[in-house]
C-alpha cells in the first residue's frame, strides 16, 4: 500500500469517527420525545445528513483553496488581484506602444519628404488636475 492510499484510508477513518462523534453529540442535545416514530427518526437522520453534507462541502472548499494556493506558490503565480493589475498595466503598455509606433511612422514619412496627412485617430493623454485661470495667463 503506498502512502497516498494510506493517507486516504486515514482520512476516511477520521471522517467516520468524526461523524460518529457528531452523531453522538447531536443525539445528546436532542430533546427526548415521548415516543419515537419512524417519521421523527427519518427527520433526525435527514437533519444529521444535511449537517454532514454542509461540513463536507466546506471541507472540500477549504481543501481546494489550499491546493490552489499551493499550486500558485509552486508555479510562482500571483494572486487574483495582482494578476488583474498586471493585465491592466499590460493593456496600458500596449496602447502606449501602438501610439508611439504610429508617431514613429509619421516622423519617418515626414523625414523622407512624404506628405503626411493628419492622423485618422488622435491619441489623447489626460494628466494633471484642472488648471486655474491665473495659470493660463487669463
Amino acid at each position: 500500500m503506498d502512502e497516498a492510499n494510506a493517507q486516504d484510508l486515514l482520512r476516511q477513518a477520521h471522517d467516520e469517527l468524526s461523524l460518529a462523534d457528531r452523531f453522538d453529540e447531536y443525539w445528546r442535545q436532542l430533546p427526548k420525545p415521548q415516543a419515537w416514530t419512524a417519521g421523527l427518526v427519518r427527520q433526525l437522520v435527514g437533519e444529521l445528513a444535511d449537517a454532514d453534507c454542509k461540513r463536507r462541502e466546506q471541507g472540500l472548499a477549504d481543501e481546494l483553496t489550499c491546493r490552489l494556493d499551493e499550486y500558485r506558490r509552486k508555479h510562482l503565480l500571483p494572486d487574483e488581484a495582482t494578476m488583474e493589475k498586471v493585465m491592466r498595466y499590460e493593456a496600458h503598455l500596449s496602447r502606449q506602444l501602438h501610439r508611439d509606433l504610429h508617431e514613429l511612422q509619421r516622423l519617418q514619412a515626414m523625414r523622407q519628404g512624404q506628405r503626411v496627412a493628419a492622423p485618422i485617430s488622435i491619441d489623447v493623454d489626460v494628466s494633471g488636475g484642472p488648471e486655474t485661470a491665473s495659470e493660463n495667463g487669463g
